[in-house]
């Protein structure tokens, strides 16, 4: 019997675990970020994304334990879950570092070196919709591959070679179609999670 328990009680655990991440706040993140980038684009500069990530992800833990946790309470998930779940948030920790980076150096590249922007442009999208979905993946979040495709098809109207003018404008209308959907999914987080129902700590170990 217990044997049985067990092996129902992983899948039971995944599921709980997805759908506590379905609250939209890191879709809204996501998307401010890629905006962000866009702007950062248009002005040939780097900062915004940097704010927004540095700014951003702290809120983001704030706001999940005190809009999320308030409603479904708190969960311990078993230990290999736990190990999961430190795994992903050092991996979304060093994603986030590693897109801070490459927005810092595309910028040194193309001001200091003289490095044409269109040289970088296919080695960015591919990095941003590779991080995109690395989120997704650690998180179990299969909206953000589409994310990701968004992110990666705003490249495309530049051709990765010519019209400069026209990918911070990609960019950004990119970001605020993943922003929409994230106001779409927190929205219905609210609606189908009132406050009052899952104050309980629960545990799934």
């Amino acid at each position: 019997m217990k044997e049985s328990i067990v092996s129902l009680a992983a899948p039971l655990e995944r599921q709980i675990y997805r759908s506590r991440q379905g609250d939209g706040l890191l879709d809204l993140l996501v998307a401010a970020a890629i905006i962000a980038f866009g702007v950062d684009r248009q002005l040939d500069s780097s900062l915004c994304v940097v704010v927004t990530l540095v700014v951003g992800v702290p809120l983001w833990k704030v706001l999940r334990e005190r809009i999320v946790e308030v409603r479904l309470g708190r969960v311990r998930f078993s230990t290999e879950r736990e190990a999961s779940l430190r795994k992903a948030r050092q991996g979304m920790v060093y994603g986030l570092l590693i897109s801070m980076l490459l927005g810092a150096g595309t910028w040194f590249l193309i001001s200091e070196h003289g490095t044409h922007a269109s040289e970088m442009r296919a080695p960015v999208a591919v990095a941003l919709a590779a991080l995109i979905a690395g989120i997704g993946v650690a998180f179990e979040q299969l909206r953000l591959f589409a994310y990701a495709l968004f992110t990666f098809a705003a490249f495309c109207p530049a051709g990765f070679s010519g019209g400069r003018e026209v990918l911070p404008r990609w960019l950004i209308g990119a970001g605020i179609l993943i922003l929409l959907c994230g106001i779409a999914v927190f929205a219905r987080f609210l609606q189908y999670n009132p406050l009052g129902e899952g104050e309980a700590d629960h545990d799934l170990s």
